[in-house]
């Protein structure tokens, strides 16, 4: 090594004793000089990044300290300090080399094997993550961040109990930790345990009011118990915390549509939302050809290609395309892929899995396989990719199917409906987009293959009516808990089945049960049941039911479909939005238009007439799957081709136009 230039000593000298007594932006030019007089001086280098560190410099400390490792190699603590710069730098595929490295040099190096295992469970490398982490606990049995970290890699494994139990130690540990205790509610919710679940929420927002992920957390529980006002509270403070991340947004949108009825406000919230996340600018220059008439390539997007009711009304419309004429490809962002997903993977579409996907290289995937039509199947609902329709990945972009309102979005031209969910000149006001009506309903529903016949009308085992509703229970608004007890006072010995996941929590149950208590229903008239895992059970409950309720101002979709293909009749309510207006669609189309109420009165006098009339519940009982099956509802091969006349005319509209424009 050449000795150093004259001066270089001292120089050094004079900037670690700046930089000592923390007179950093004075230190800075003395190291940078020292860097060019010695280039060689690794420890120059790494001090001087350290230095543009303490001043915020982030790009520059970074530089400076690669270049101290390029002098020096393998430096174990400089490689630790600048894959730390790196992650906070959200340059994780480089910060994973740096640590990567440290172990490589040192396998015992206790921040190497966190720093490593945070890393990667960043990066969702979640399996990996494990050993590291589990070995980074050995060497800090008391830190509260190793067990988070361990905690969160173990939950992504599978490992509920893993899960829950290091990060209890975390909260145990540092109980001012607000991931942690958000963290423990997460893995208890999926456990099973909700109320504890709840617990750890509200827990982590005492810690820390402003943390967006435990209130939004928290808003999806109280959503899930019909908590509607102070669920749409959570939502709307976790998007005010993190004004950036667009699923508490898209969530409180979602809930919006459980007790708001006015169409302007609605419209106007998910403008809102729109420009928030999803602004959209002038759609380019596509290289589709323009040809009204040729075979087109349509796209499906969806978080849901898997066992969720969108799979039930997704399934026949994708085995039914016209080949010949369509090819068919699926846009999978699904989180957890099971049987369904593979079923509907081997439906002869090309299949592109996007979960974890960018937006943009999403995006550039689709105009890649030269998509003239992209359909989005989720509107707001968890998982949407609604920003990535913002960019304008295909010429023509739809909406149909998993939500019941507008994306509020200018980059979507159309929406799938029907003139019984959205009659003309009733709810086009509320929409961003062109309403296009399929002439025979918007909705195709594919049965369980597996369901169980149905069964005799309870009443006859029982000699009492029954009704029932297995909607989720954010639907069950006041006004249905007040039809639904007048109903039961006018029908003697009548009971109501009600089934739902938040059912498991016994002060949901009371809070339940104390809703209709008000309304003069004794308590042991209500029948309440959790969650059914198995879908034969599920659908087999369907047998103690003689009518079910249609739930109000939000419609059931797949609960109803379930109902009839079981026997039971549905009595629904009309609304003036199309959440109260699906179950209509539903019933007309299975030729039940007798049972579609115009106001409360009325609903509550069918049910009365149908309580009383055990001969009618017979008829429809043993009746009504077979009506059903010939119906247009369950048509694949009808619906799919007034689905494909509507693709063609949006077509033909956007050569038509886009013609003109050049």
């Amino acid at each position: 090594m050449k000795p150093a230039p004259s001066g270089a000593a001292e120089l050094k000298m004079r900037a670690f004793a700046l930089a000592s007594a923390g007179r950093f932006a004075e230190a800075l030019p003395v190291y940078s000089e020292l860097c060019a007089r010695v280039p060689q001086d690794a420890e120059a280098w790494y001090f001087c990044g350290a230095v543009h560190e303490r001043l915020g410099q982030k790009s520059e400390a970074i530089a400076a300290m690669r270049q101290a490792l390029i002098v020096r190699p393998r430096q174990v603590e400089w490689l630790n300090h600048l894959g730390t710069l790196l992650e906070l730098s959200d340059d994780l595929p480089d910060a994973e080399e740096c640590y990567r490295q440290v172990l490589e040099s040192n396998p015992d190096h206790p921040q190497g094997c966190y720093n490593l295992g945070n890393v990667l469970n960043k990066r969702g490398l979640h399996e990996e993550a494990l050993g590291h982490l589990r070995r980074a606990v050995q060497f800090f049995p008391n830190d509260y961040r190793t067990h988070f970290a361990l905690g969160v890699s173990l939950k992504a494994c599978g490992d509920l109990g893993g899960a829950i139990t290091a990060q209890r130690r975390a909260v145990v540990l540092n109980p001012g930790y607000a991931d942690a205790q958000n963290a423990l509610g997460m893995a208890l919710q999926e456990a099973g345990d909700r109320s504890a679940a709840l617990s750890c929420y509200e827990a982590a927002l005492r810690v820390n009011p402003h943390h967006a992920i435990a209130s939004n957390n928290l808003g999806n529980m109280l959503l899930a118990q019909a908590r509607l006002t102070e669920a749409q509270d959570c939502f709307r403070r976790a998007a005010e915390a993190d004004p950036a991340w667009t699923v508490p947004h898209c969530n409180l949108l979602f809930a919006m549509n459980y007790d708001v009825t006015d169409g302007k406000t609605l419209l106007d919230a998910h403008r809102a939302w729109a420009v928030a996340h999803a602004p959209a600018g002038e759609p380019p220059r596509f290289g589709n050809t323009l040809e009204p008439g040729r075979r087109l390539r349509v796209g499906y997007v969806s978080p849901d290609f898997r066992m969720h009711s969108v799979a039930w009304f997704i399934t026949g419309p994708l085995a039914s395309h016209d080949r010949t004429a369509y090819d068919i490809f699926c846009y999978a962002s699904v989180a957890k892929p099971d049987g369904t997903t593979e079923k509907l993977r081997g439906l002869d579409v090309t299949w592109r899995n996007i979960y974890g996907v960018s937006d943009d290289d999403a995006c550039k995937m689709i105009r890649e396989d030269r998509i003239d039509i992209l359909v989005d199947l989720a509107g707001h609902t968890a998982g949407n990719r609604l920003t990535l329709f913002a960019r304008y990945p295909a010429p023509v972009q739809v909406t149909w199917l998993g939500y019941p309102n507008t994306t509020g979005m200018t980059a979507v031209g159309y929406r799938l409906t029907d003139a019984q969910a959205d009659p003309p000149g009733l709810t086009e006001a509320w929409h961003t987009e062109r309403l296009a009506r399929l002439p025979r309903g918007f909705l195709c529903y594919t049965p369980s293959p597996d369901a169980p016949p149905a069964s005799e009308a309870p009443c006859r085992k029982h000699g009492s009516v029954t009704f029932g509703s297995f909607n989720a229970l954010a639907k069950l608004s006041p006004a249905a808990v007040t039809a639904w007890s007048a109903i039961l006072r006018a029908v003697p010995g009548s009971r109501l089945i009600l089934k739902s996941a938040a059912l498991l929590e016994e002060a949901t149950r009371a809070s339940i049960a104390g809703q209709f208590a008000a309304r003069g229903i004794e308590p042991e008239r209500i029948v309440l049941h959790a969650l059914l895992l198995d879908r034969g059970d599920h659908l087999r409950l369907y047998g103690e039911i003689d009518i079910a309720l249609d739930t109000f101002p939000y419609n059931g979709t797949t609960t109803t479909c379930e109902a009839l293909w079981m026997g039971v009749p549905v009595i629904t309510l009309a609304g003036g939005l199309h959440a109260g207006r699906v179950g209509i669609s539903l019933l007309s189309q299975v030729g039940l238009e007798e049972f579609i109420a115009g106001d409360m009165d009325e609903y509550v006098r069918i049910a009365i007439s149908l309580a009383s009339d055990p001969a009618r519940l017979d008829e429809l009982r043993q009746g009504l799957r077979e009506r059903m099956r010939v119906s247009t509802l369950c048509d694949a091969t009808g619906f799919t081709r007034d689905l494909e006349a509507s693709f063609r005319e949006m077509w033909q509209r956007w050569c038509a136009v886009t013609s003109s424009a050049n």
